[in-house]
């Protein structure tokens, strides 16, 4: 079963402009070892399809404030 991140490369492969904004990578905790390995290869993936992702840090504002803290 594909999944969402299937679909987007595929989208963007087919010639659609993909942009996505994911949350920080540790915001929900220090990834592992492992699990940092599996987004290194998510976001080459991302990158050679030619999506534009953004990660959500407290340099992105929202309202005025860091739009995340740690």
């Amino acid at each position: 079963m594909p999944s969402i991140n299937d679909a987007l490369i595929a989208a963007a492969k087919s010639g659609v402009k993909v942009s996505v904004t994911v949350a920080s990578l540790c915001s929900f905790g220090r990834p592992t070892p492992s699990e940092a390995d599996k987004l290194s290869v998510l976001f080459t993936q991302f990158d050679e399809a030619g999506i534009d992702t953004r990660l959500f840090t407290k340099v992105i504002k929202v309202g005025g404030k860091e739009g995340y803290r740690h």
